[in-house]
């Protein structure tokens, strides 16, 4: 199953304010890259994940966000998908992860 040609429109649109992102078809989902490291992914479902490290799964993890599988992703904070700025600061904190973790 693939990612809904309109949830596809609806992400390439959330993340069009936050620069050279690349969106890239994976497995049936989608992966974000910026700059060549991976930081995001959405899946078949209509969910958003976030890459996490040990810096930030403490702040997923206070907000209750699900893992996906056994990757370091965690789904966005629902309430993020809603406010511009909060969504911002959630794919900030995932874009520094990727980095840090590129290898």
């Amino acid at each position: 199953m693939a990612v809904d040609d309109g949830f596809r429109a609806y992400v390439e649109e959330l993340f069009l304010p936050m620069g050279e992102v690349e969106i890239k078809r994976m497995m049936g989902g989608l992966m974000m890259w910026e700059a060549g490291a991976p930081f995001a992914l959405v899946t078949s479902e209509s969910r958003i994940y976030l890459k996490v490290d040990e810096e930030t799964l403490p702040l997923f993890e206070a907000e209750g966000c699900e893992q996906f599988k056994n990757m370091p992703y965690r789904e966005m904070p629902a309430e993020a998908l809603e406010d511009p700025e909060l969504f911002r600061e959630w794919v900030d904190r995932a874009i520094g992860t990727g980095h840090r973790t590129a290898s």
